[in-house]
């Protein structure tokens, strides 16, 4: 497996780049250590969000070498600083992408430990390990797939067929909806038919020309530049399943709704 490095507005980590790596070196992961959970634990505790207890998992750890063009301790440093600035927190969520596939995962960053290879008084050639771990099983596709519909009120039914190309079986999408309101809708639902998720939308400022966002990846609502997760009244944000999805719109007057989503695996 290929892969690269990518921050949350899509900056690359740029392992081309002659004057810090080597032109050889392409990043592979090396062995990927899984840790379970092996004390007597009771199996009902809970430990945030994970259950705690035997064959749990406790951590999972991926190690990728990087070798940097290194003459001196100097230049190690510049090279190392240039990774390390990579992953500020500001830049957050961070993801590994397979470039062989096309797929990408949500990770978090452990660790990055250097080490030196040295040549006499020189170190000719430098490496360092930098080790992270997943924050989801699922993997999901590089390119958002997007499709736009009008949609005629009071009550209007879409569809969008989530189904890979290739046959791959998805786990599921979250999708993003922008829905540009073409009148007064102070009351909006939007429904999944075919797993019967619904949600509930209320605001009075929902008007003409008014632009709703509403990302059931990251379970936030904007409305025009304003975070507005109070405009939620009832039901859950939506997911699509694997195939075709009938989605239901009821609102007072006519709204266009542009689907955004990302196919997720289990890879």
């Amino acid at each position: 497996m290929k892969i690269k490095f990518i921050d949350s507005i899509g900056n690359e980590l740029d392992f081309n780049n002659p004057l810090i790596f080597n032109k050889s070196f392409y990043p592979k992961i090396q062995l990927w250590k899984t840790k379970f959970n092996s004390a007597k634990i009771d199996k009902f505790g809970v430990s945030g969000s994970f259950e705690t207890g035997d064959l749990t998992i406790e951590s999972d750890s991926i190690p990728v070498n990087m070798y940097f063009i290194a003459q001196s301790d100097i230049e190690f440093r510049r090279c190392y600083n240039f990774v390390a600035n990579f992953f500020k927190p500001n830049n957050r969520p961070f993801y590994i992408v397979d470039t062989d596939n096309s797929i990408r995962a949500k990770i978090r960053i452990e660790e990055l430990s250097p080490k030196y290879k040295g040549e006499g008084q020189e170190h000719r050639l430098a490496d360092a390990t930098l080790t992270f771990s997943l924050l989801d099983a699922l993997w999901e596709t590089t390119q958002l797939v997007s499709q736009t519909n009008s949609i005629v009120a009071p009550d209007y039914t879409f569809t969008i067929n989530t189904k890979d190309i290739n046959a791959i079986p998805i786990y599921d999408c979250l999708p993003i909806f922008t829905i540009t309101s073409t009148g007064f809708n102070p009351n909006l639902t939007l429904t999944n038919l075919t797993n019967e998720i619904s949600i509930n939308l209320s605001d009075a400022n929902f008007t003409t020309g008014s632009i709703l966002k509403i990302d059931s990846n990251t379970g936030l609502i904007m409305l025009g530049s304003n975070l507005k997760s109070s405009i939620k009244t009832g039901g859950y944000f939506l997911k699509l399943e694997d195939g075709v999805n009938q989605i239901r719109v009821q609102c007072l007057n006519d709204v266009t709704i542009k689907t955004e989503y990302r196919r997720r695996f289990i890879a």
